[in-house]
C-alpha cells in the first residue's frame, strides 16, 4: 500500500512537470507566431534590416518560409538568427 501511495505522487509530480513545460513551450510559440507583427516590430527595434541589408518584406518572407518548411523542434529548423548569421558571413567573404 505504501508502494502505490509513494508512486501515486512520484507519478504525479511527474505529470505535474510535464504540464509546466508544455504551457511554457505553448506560451513562447504562441508570443511568436500568433501575435500579428512580432517579427516586425522585433527586427525594427534591432535595426536587423540594416546588419543583413535586406528589406523588411524579404526579411519576413525568409522568416516565415523558413519556419513553414521545417517542423517546430526538429534539428535544422531556420531562425531569423541562423539567417542573419548566414547572410552576414556570405557578405563578408
Amino acid at each position: 500500500m505504501k508502494n502505490n501511495k509513494y508512486l501515486s505522487y512520484a507519478l504525479g509530480i511527474l505529470f505535474s512537470f510535464c504540464l509546466i513545460v508544455t504551457l511554457l513551450i505553448t506560451s513562447v510559440e504562441a508570443v511568436t507566431y500568433w501575435t500579428p507583427g512580432y517579427y516586425e516590430r522585433e527586427y525594427s527595434k534591432y535595426n536587423v534590416t540594416e546588419d543583413v541589408h535586406m528589406e523588411m518584406d524579404d526579411l519576413l518572407d525568409v522568416t516565415t518560409e523558413g519556419n513553414d518548411g521545417v517542423p517546430a523542434g526538429q534539428p535544422g529548423r531556420l531562425t531569423c538568427s541562423d539567417h542573419c548569421r548566414r547572410t552576414t558571413a556570405g557578405i563578408l567573404q
